[in-house]
Formats: structure tokens, C-alpha cells, sequence
């Protein structure tokens, strides 16, 4: 094994340590159990992670790149939303997990500031919507929720119902 192998195998196993102090420490104060998530390594793009359901990526490009300043930040914000949804249900960037972040010893940023010039980004499909004032374009994302009923969109400006294209 390369040096450069060992490296970033010890940045992994400090992601995974890092998501294990943040639950941990919730665990003793809150008095209760809470479910180890899934970790994996696959997250791709300018997002450096993502916690859902039982499940946290983090962007395996963007720990490489970033090191240390990556495992300081991401894997506790991405544990923190776990732990805030396990216990409570959900998990945004409000108030309560912005308490939670700072109890653990986290910076409560809701965004990076990691270099993505190097990154590799799809290029995301768009559909286009409008209100009485504008036209805007929807991720896929969005458009989906849309079309299954799941979601409506308004527009930031007027507050209207955005409406397809």
C-alpha cells in the first residue's frame, strides 16, 4: 500500500469516527439509542453530503481534495441531521439544528466553501415554469414532486403557483 492509499484510508476512518462522536454524544444527552446510519462514499458533484433516512453520503472526491478541513466539517453536519431526524422526525437547517451543531462543537453552516473547480458535475436537466412575472427553471427534482403531486412551487418574487411550461 502507497502512502497516498493509507492517507486517504485514514481520512475515511476519520469520517466515520467523526459521524460516531456527534451520535454518540447526542446518545448520552438525550438518554436513548439512536440508529447508526449507513455510510457511504458515492456522493457526487458540488455537494459535499447528505444525510437521508438511515443513510449518509459523503463526496469521496471533495475528502481527497479538502483532507482534513472535509472531515471537520461535513461528516458531523451530515451526522447532526441524522441524529436531529431520528430524534425529532425531521431535519433542516433551522434553529434547532443549528443549537444541535453548536452543542456538538460544529460551525453551524448550512453550505461549504470547498473548492469544486476539479470537481466532475453532471449537467442537471431543467424544466421551465412560470407565474404572472417570470419564467424559471426547475431542477428534475423539483419537476418530479410537481408531477407526482408531491409538491407546489411559488414564485419568490410574486408569490404565485408556478405552472409547466
Amino acid at each position: 500500500m502507497d502512502n497516498e492509499q493509507w492517507l486517504r484510508g485514514q481520512l475515511i476512518s476519520m469520517c466515520h469516527a467523526e459521524i460516531e462522536r456527534v451520535t454518540r454524544y447526542f446518545e448520552n444527552k438525550y438518554c436513548r439509542m439512536i440508529p447508526r446510519p449507513a455510510i457511504t462514499f458515492d456522493k457526487r458533484g458540488k455537494c459535499a453530503g447528505q444525510a437521508n433516512g438511515r443513510e449518509i453520503k459523503l463526496n469521496r472526491d471533495l475528502l481527497f481534495q479538502e483532507g482534513e478541513k472535509f472531515v471537520k466539517r461535513t461528516p458531523g453536519h451530515e451526522a447532526v441531521h441524522h441524529v436531529e431526524a431520528c430524534i425529532f422526525g425531521t431535519s433542516n437547517h433551522g434553529h434547532r439544528w443549528q443549537c444541535m451543531m453548536m452543542d456538538a462543537g460544529l460551525s453551524p453552516e448550512r453550505t461549504h466553501h470547498y473548492d469544486v473547480s476539479k470537481v466532475q458535475v453532471c449537467e442537471k436537466k431543467r424544466h421551465t415554469y412560470k407565474c404572472s412575472c417570470r419564467t424559471v427553471e426547475l431542477t428534475s427534482i423539483r419537476h418530479n414532486r410537481v408531477v407526482a403531486g408531491k409538491q407546489e412551487y411559488k414564485c419568490t418574487r410574486c408569490g404565485e403557483r408556478l405552472i409547466a411550461v
